[in-house]
Parts: structure tokens; C-alpha cells; sequence
């Protein structure tokens, strides 16, 4: 390991390593932003000691040079993940919870482009933004512990903007299959409309947006305007929704073909076969959520 890596644990160690490479190959690219405290120094330690070992005296050298480095940087992430296959080990990393969060391949559902629709490019920039540089992530392993979910990732970050009302926080939840990301939910959470007070929990985070913005769910003997986890028939297709409790609010029967409901949740399998987790289930009223990104006009 080079030695300015020695006192960081093997995620953080491979996630600089990973950024130092891509600098080298396109430093205009977003994802070799710097993601923790003193990384400018520690990508620059990286680089002076990964080209005297290999006798590189300047970043200005020809593209075969370059290349070198670049290899020479691969390799040491190689070493720090083991000698299994890479591929095989950032999978196994990714499973667990552990994989830098910028070395994931994000895939968006298509339900969030065609809510956004001509508006999704933009959506799409905070969303990722968010995956590889969060202010905060939460993560659960691949084994769910009682009454929680499994394989789920979450992630939030701050986006600010020169009229504090349209500054907002981006909550993405999604989950892991090796490497890939599968975005399910992605939602901005204002502060006049979302009361984040007090809370670092991200799972809590999206039970205080599915209060403001969610209708009640039912499943099983579960019930709620966010439900973490429960355990459902395999072949279930439908949901039990009550309409009568959005956003805590009385609904007037006016307003009921207004609504625009869609429920989000994740499947994992467990051990039965006849049952599986459903997790983070919520139920959006998209038309009150859809009226208030329009009223912020970023």
C-alpha cells in the first residue's frame, strides 16, 4: 500500500484511489471531486509518491506516461481489495454496504424520468450529485435484521441556492445489486414543508417527507404513512391505499380526482418461499409534491 494511504480504512483508501485515477484521466470530470476532509492534500501526497516509484517527474507528460500512472493506481487498488477478481470484489463491496458511493452505477427508474419529464436532465445531475458526494448515507447489509430492510441504500445532500426558499435537500433511496444502484425514490425535501429538526436519521428523513406528502398504506397488519419493512406475499400486485389522510390533512371529496398517488417500495427475498421484505413504502400524493417543485421554480 503506498504510504500515504496507510492510516485509512480499505473503502476510503480505494475511493481515493479510484478519484486520484480519474483526475489524471479527465480532470474537468465531476466525479474526481473531492469527497472527504483534506483530500486535496492526500490525492496530492498520492500522485508525488505513485510517480517516484515509477519515475514520473510532472502530470505534463505524454499520455503513455499518464497511462502508466493510471495503471500504477489500479494496481494498488487491486492490492488494497485483494486478489480475487476486482470486479468480483467491488460486487462484493457493493453487497455489503461498503463500496464508495461514487464508484456506483446509478440506474434511475423510469417512473422518476416521467414525472419530471422534460425537467428529468436536470433532476438527474442533483440525483447523481447526491449518490457521489452525499452529505450524508445510510446503509443496510444484505442480511435484514429484525424489522428492517435489506440491501437499501440511502443518500442526502444539500443543495443551496441564492433564494434560500429554493434551496433544498435531495433524498435518494435505492438498492444495491453489486456494483448498480437501482434508484427507486428521489425526492427534494424543502425546510418550509419538511421539518428536518433534530434528526440525522436518513430512514427518518423519509418518514418526515412521506408525513407531509404521503397518503395511509396498508399492508398486511401494517399500516402508516411510511412503513420500514414488513413481510408480503410473493405474488402480491395490489395495495390497500386510504386516500382520506393526506398529508395529514381531511381530503374534500372535490379533490379527489386530483390526486395522483404513487406507491414506492423495495423487494428483497428471504428465506421463505412463500413471503418477501417489502421495505420504505410509501405512498406520495405526486400532485400536492409536483405543486410545490413548481412553486420553487429552481
Amino acid at each position: 500500500m503506498l504510504s500515504s494511504l496507510e492510516r485509512f480504512d480499505q473503502r476510503t483508501a480505494v475511493g481515493i484511489l479510484a478519484r486520484a485515477a480519474l483526475f489524471i484521466e479527465d480532470k474537468d470530470n465531476p466525479e474526481v471531486a473531492y469527497k472527504i476532509e483534506g483530500e486535496a492534500a492526500i490525492r496530492d501526497a498520492v500522485l508525488r509518491e505513485a510517480m517516484q516509484r515509477i519515475g514520473i517527474q510532472s502530470l505534463e507528460e505524454t499520455p503513455e506516461v499518464l497511462e502508466k500512472l493510471s495503471d500504477m493506481l489500479d494496481e494498488e487498488s487491486d492490492a488494497l481489495i485483494g486478489d480475487a477478481d476486482p470486479e468480483i470484489a467491488l460486487k462484493s463491496l457493493g453487497t455489503e454496504g461498503s463500496l464508495p458511493s461514487d464508484l456506483f452505477q446509478v440506474q434511475i427508474i423510469p417512473n422518476i424520468s416521467e414525472f419530471h419529464g422534460d425537467k428529468f436532465s436536470e433532476e438527474e445531475r442533483f440525483i447523481r450529485e447526491a449518490v457521489a458526494r452525499p452529505d450524508k448515507e445510510q446503509h443496510f447489509g444484505p442480511l435484514s435484521q429484525s424489522g428492517e430492510p435489506a440491501l437499501i441504500s440511502l443518500f442526502a445532500k444539500k443543495f443551496a441556492h441564492k433564494f434560500p426558499i429554493r434551496s433544498f435537500t435531495m433524498l435518494v433511496a435505492g438498492q444495491r445489486n453489486g456494483t448498480v444502484l437501482n434508484v427507486h425514490q428521489a425526492w427534494r425535501i424543502y425546510d418550509d414543508k419538511v421539518n428536518l429538526a433534530g434528526t440525522d436519521s436518513l430512514v427518518e428523513m423519509l418518514e418526515r417527507f412521506s408525513d407531509a406528502f404521503g397518503a395511509e398504506v396498508e399492508v398486511g397488519e401494517k399500516k402508516g404513512n411510511f412503513i420500514l419493512n414488513t413481510e408480503v406475499p410473493k405474488n402480491q400486485r395490489e395495495w390497500k391505499i386510504k386516500f382520506n389522510n393526506v398529508g395529514k390533512r381531511k381530503a374534500k371529496p372535490s379533490n379527489q380526482g386530483e390526486k395522483k398517488i404513487t406507491v414506492s417500495c423495495f423487494y428483497t427475498d428471504n428465506q421463505s418461499n412463500k413471503e418477501k421484505n417489502a421495505s420504505l413504502i410509501v405512498a406520495i400524493d405526486l400532485k400536492r409534491y409536483g405543486d410545490v417543485l413548481k412553486s420553487r421554480r429552481w
